[in-house]
Formats: structure tokens, C-alpha cells, sequence
């Protein structure tokens, strides 16, 4: 995937995981997660929001009324937003 491969570029291995473990935390929920709730569960360090500040930009994650999810996941039918 283009996308993922552009996260591998700017953020190499540690993008790459963060935005499969935010994946994985959302596919276990099947719903939006409050988005303070997730950034401190995901509480890594100063490259958490850079990393998710880009994967907002490209897309593979979206946020609304302070809830994240995916948006492929959303138009799946998989979360009800």
C-alpha cells in the first residue's frame, strides 16, 4: 500500500507499529475509542504525534468529536459513526 509505504519512509519501523498496534486497539473494540484515551495508552514518547498527526494527514486514521477510527473500518460497516 502506498500510504504504508509512506509512513515506512518519514517514520520507518516505529510508524509502521504504532499504526498497527492504534489497528489492532480498534479492531478489538469494534468502535471509535476516545482519541485522549488512546494517545495515552499509546503514550511513547514525543514521535507519537508526529506519527499521528501524519496518519491523519494520509488518511489512515480519522478523528471526530474527540473519537478515533478508521475510516476503511467506518465504510465497512464495522463502526457506527
Amino acid at each position: 500500500d502506498e500510504k504504508i509505504t509512506e509512513l515506512f519512509i518519514l517514520h520507518g519501523y516505529e510508524g509502521i507499529g504504532l499504526y498497527f498496534t492504534i489497528l489492532e486497539k480498534l479492531a478489538l473494540h469494534e468502535k471509535p475509542i476516545k482519541t485522549i484515551v488512546l494517545k495515552k495508552q499509546l503514550s511513547v514518547g514525543k514521535k507519537l504525534e508526529k506519527v499521528w498527526k501524519f496518519l491523519d494527514e494520509i488518511g489512515l486514521i480519522s478523528s471526530k468529536n474527540g473519537e478515533t477510527f478508521i475510516l476503511k473500518m467506518e465504510n465497512l460497516g464495522l463502526f457506527n459513526i
